[in-house]
């Protein structure tokens, strides 16, 4: 890592850059010529490393360098090719988008990547092919740079390319955090710190957005519906408003003993029991390392159970975290056989705009949802015979409420300073919601259960695979996001001289352009 690094340090700094850069229209013209050149090499059982890839110290990256081959192959795109023995030349006011994964859960965004930016999509398999340097534009804060890559072009064309100097990122993706990987990966959580270019939200910011309890609390100030809830913090301070809402809140003292922890929650259980009326409760865990179905259960009202339940969870918790005691909705296909659950998936705009890009549904035996075949929500609903009126009611409350439940959160996070945010350039730009659908005398309504920030994407994924007409419309308005943050970022601190800049009614330009950080010369 050193002499990666040390590497990197001389050639950002050389006194004498190209004679000549290469444009996105010089590379592309490289990739009409390659693709004429290239035929499909598709052998999965032989397929060859690349020898920049050899090393003891690229294992990670082989493993997920063929874990891309092989979703390339599976989906029916090219194979990956080795550009590293021709080292391009790219200017620092080139955008790009680099995105620090395993390529499986995030192909959808490279591939859409490639046909809205050819060339400057970048996936990078390891922290070692990135380095960060000092600002040159702001005081105390860092410049990452991209040294390796594989870039993303126009019909799913990827190739595996060296960069010197290296690229500036003008937009940073970090998967390989262990909150993201479940403690397989870290080594991405260091690049994070102090950066100076704009990131798809950060460690912190996904501490709040993966908090059930937090987005649980801001959906139902939106007038999101939501089950009646129960919680138990663990020794935390932080204060939730909870006025006028069907969500109780305990927290537990740090040095509390055994004894009285289960007193306490025996007594909140017993008075929400009384005061509410549950066939059945559902017990689940909330904080940042808490996804999927861990630790979830399906409980009858029986305050012995729930109490022991309940206390188990809570001891596995970390400070802060909370466990939670909520009412079990009865859910479309009522049987006691499958599982329903909706996801939506919500963009920012480059307008800071709240978008719905996609809905998809999971029927299931299994309350994890993450091996099934996803479809759309028509075709779900028809399963179960609800009407065409009554499914465009549904969809367009799913929406709204997908809609006002990341508006809130995007409320949410202006209150946050800069360390709280986990940097200057961090927001959410995508969240992933899990609905129920609730069936009553008179109405369907959809629930909101859960609140993802980073598994938004792998059953919209699936969905569009299998139906190729959709591809790319789960992260169309994501990408373009990307692509606008990028846009912004490169133009800050820009003098632009305007001359004859029209009427009054274009004088809301000069505004945004301020906001943009760029100096205005009228």
């Amino acid at each position: 890592m050193e002499a990666v690094t040390s590497s990197l340090n001389k050639s950002i700094h050389v006194k004498n850059p190209p004679t000549s850069w290469q444009t996105e229209e010089d590379i592309y013209k490289e990739v009409q010529q390659d693709a004429e050149d290239t035929c499909l090499l598709w052998n999965y059982q032989s397929l060859e490393v690349p020898d920049i890839l050899s090393s003891i110290n690229e294992e990670i990256p082989r493993q997920c360098y063929k874990a891309l081959q092989y979703s390339l192959f599976e989906t029916g795109f090219p194979e990956t090719q080795d550009r590293t023995s021709k080292v391009k030349a790219l200017s620092h006011q080139q955008v790009s988008i680099t995105v620090l994964s395993s390529p499986v859960e995030c192909l959808s965004v490279l591939l859409e990547g490639g046909e809205q930016c050819p060339g400057n999509m970048l996936l990078v398999l390891s922290d070692s092919w990135l380095s960060k340097e000092p600002s040159s534009t702001q005081s105390c804060k860092f410049s990452l740079y991209v040294n390796k890559a594989i870039a993303f072009y126009k019909g799913g064309y990827s190739f595996l390319e060296t960069y010197q100097p290296p690229r500036r990122v003008t937009y940073f993706v970090n998967f390989f955090t262990a909150n993201c990987t479940g403690n397989a990966h870290t080594e991405g959580e260091h690049l994070e710190q102090n950066l100076d270019c704009p990131m798809s939200s950060s460690l912190k910011l996904l501490s709040y957005t993966d908090n059930k309890l937090l987005t649980r609390t801001l959906a139902a100030q939106a007038g999101v519906p939501y089950p009646t809830t129960l919680a138990f913090i663990k020794h935390s301070n932080v204060v939730l408003d909870m006025r006028g809402l069907q969500i109780t809140v305990q927290v537990i003292p740090e040095n509390i003993s055994d004894k009285q922890l289960q007193l306490t929650f025996k007594d909140k259980i017993e008075t929400f029991l009384a005061t509410h009326s549950f066939n059945k409760l559902v017990i689940k865990p909330s904080g940042p390392s808490w996804f999927g179905s861990k630790l979830v259960s399906f409980n009858k009202p029986i305050v012995e159970e729930l109490v022991e339940t309940a206390v188990s969870v809570y001891h596995r918790l970390e400070e802060g975290d909370a466990v939670i005691l909520e009412e079990c909705i009865d859910n479309l296909p009522v049987t006691e056989d499958y599982n329903f659950r909706v996801r939506t998936t919500v963009c920012r705009t480059s307008d800071d705009l709240p978008h719905v890009s996609k809905i998809v549904c999971g029927i299931s035996k299994s309350i994890n949802q993450d091996y099934i075949v996803p479809q759309s929500l028509k075709a779900s609903l028809k399963t179960w015979h609800v009407s065409e009126e009554n499914i465009k009611v549904i969809k367009n409350k799913l929406i709204s409420m997908s809609e006002r439940t990341l508006k809130a959160i995007m409320s949410f996070e202006d209150t946050l300073n800069e360390d709280e945010r986990g940097g200057i350039g961090a927001q959410t730009d995508i969240i992933g919601l899990d609905f129920l659908v609730q069936k009553t005398q008179s109405e369907f309504k959809p629930v909101l259960i859960e609140v993802n920030g980073r598994d938004c994407l792998k059953n919209c994924q699936i969905n569009e695979f299998i139906n190729r007409d959709k591809l790319g419309e789960v992260v169309k308005e994501l990408v373009n996001t990307m692509i606008s943050r990028s846009e912004r970022f490169l133009v800050k601190g820009k003098t632009v001289l305007f001359i004859g800049d029209g009427g009054y009614g274009k004088r809301f330009t000069l505004k945004d352009t301020r906001g943009y950080g760029i100096k205005v010369n009228i």
